[in-house]
């Protein structure tokens, strides 16, 4: 009922907005690799009953991927929102939010954002290829890959506030003073029943603009959905995670040049439990992760880079009065590098990337370092694993519509061979990619 009062209230409050400043807008976008494969090769017998090695026929795709979203926003900087409904394949979902900014001051949300707010990255998020990694031109930063930055194992992942996310929720966004911006983000649902676990998913960021120089933005995550109970409360639970502090610094003081540096800290997480034969105490630091971004242009020629890591991560156990025991995580960084050149209504791009992984165990035994860490270091008999991709695209745009296609090389890095007997080379992966987005 709270809900219901609330949403008519925003309601009664937009409506003479609606009307005045009406806009609909929409986008198409249709994407598939033509064509897919690798390096590796299958074993065949052929008409003496020989075994034999042949190359893997290359996969010609069946189905594209694909994505429609319209756009209806109403009203203006004092009070409005958005609707929208999103089809991707044969799923199909709708999102809005409504927003009042009773005075010049303060400025209230209320509903869902699929597209999130608030994020630091402006160089190294999703902006560094934008839209052209949507299948249709350059590799997706979110497959997994280390040389990917963005990925999710990627090595900053975890180093810059990417936003509030799509949850529905309620924002109130202060501003104080001019070029200072402070938001609070709630979430308004969550599966659990107890309402302080909801709350304690809480979110805040801070945004300062100096002019000619660039802005300087710090946030807080709490999302652990945890809240110390009682020993006797029924709904106790334990804990799973905790929050994350995160600071960036975007400068764009000289024209043609742009930079960033992102950094986060999560804090540790650390379980005690009480025996009767004594205490056992779990700690998981978490890695320590950061990442610079930099953008220039000057005519036709633009180049991005980014550059991170993250480092220090490592899980303690200390069981009764046994030695404490420590495993380290493995430390990974990485550099995507995307020189681009445009010729009239095309700009082509070549996007590149390594990826380093080493492990942090340590010989024993007689044992070396690879041996200890096991699997993929053992399988190539190194500290460090080193994956990368090659990845050339081209961009066509004609009116409302832009056309992506490309070709992409990538590998892991690991030497499992190709196939043939004794080989011990890192299998090669490629796609040739090609789609468009639509406007509207």
């Amino acid at each position: 009922m709270k809900k219901l009062i609330a949403i008519s209230v925003m309601l009664a409050l937009c409506a003479s907005a609606v009307f005045a400043d009406l806009t609909i807008g929409g986008q198409l976008q249709i994407g598939n690799n033509i064509m897919s494969g690798n390096s590796s090769y299958e074993k065949y017998v052929n008409k003496n009953g020989e075994d034999k090695y042949r190359a893997t026929d290359p996969q010609v795709a069946a189905t594209a991927w694909e994505n429609g979203k319209i756009k209806l926003n109403f009203g203006d900087a004092n009070a409005g929102g958005q609707y929208g409904i999103e089809a991707k394949g044969s799923s199909v979902g709708s999102w809005g939010f409504m927003y009042w900014r009773f005075i010049p001051q303060v400025k209230l949300q209320v509903g869902r954002d699929p597209d999130g707010q608030f994020g630091h990255a402006q160089i190294i998020g999703w902006g560094f290829t934008g839209e052209a990694k949507n299948s249709v031109g350059a590799l997706n930063d979110y497959g997994g890959a280390v040389s990917s930055l963005s990925s999710s194992g990627g090595p900053t992942s975890g180093s810059y506030y990417g936003g509030t996310g799509g949850d529905p929720n309620v924002s109130l966004s202060i501003y104080p003073i001019d070029g200072l911006t402070i938001n609070l983000w709630v979430p308004t649902k969550d599966d659990k029943q107890v309402y302080g676990f909801r709350y304690a998913r809480f979110e805040a960021n801070v945004e300062y603009k100096i002019e000619s120089v660039g802005t300087v933005r710090l946030a807080y995550k709490s999302n652990t959905g945890f809240v110390k109970a009682k020993a006797d409360s029924w709904w106790k639970t334990e804990q799973q995670s905790t929050p994350t502090a995160y600071a960036a610094f975007h400068f764009n003081g000289v024209p043609g040049l742009g930079a960033e540096i992102v950094g986060a800290y999560h804090f540790p997480l650390v379980r005690e439990y009480s025996f009767d034969a004594g205490k056992t105490k779990y700690t998981v630091d978490y890695p320590i992760a950061t990442a610079l971004g930099v953008n220039f242009t000057s005519g036709p020629f633009g180049v991005k880079a980014r550059l991170g890591g993250s480092f220090g991560g490592q899980q303690t156990e200390k069981e009764f009065d046994d030695p404490k025991v420590t495993t380290k995580d493995d430390i990974k960084y990485g550099i995507n590098i995307l020189p681009n050149y445009t010729i009239g209504q095309t700009t082509i791009y070549l996007f590149s990337g390594l990826g380093f992984q080493t492990t942090q165990a340590k010989a024993k035994d007689g044992k070396k370092n690879y041996e200890v860490a096991g699997g993929n270091y053992a399988t190539n008999k190194s500290d460090t694993i080193v994956d990368w991709f090659v990845n050339p695209y081209v961009l066509i745009r004609a009116g409302d519509i832009r056309f992506y296609g490309g070709v992409q090389f990538w590998s892991d890095g690991v030497k499992k061979g190709n196939g043939k007997p004794n080989n011990k080379d890192a299998v090669v992966n490629w796609n040739i990619p090609f789609g468009f987005n639509c406007y509207f």
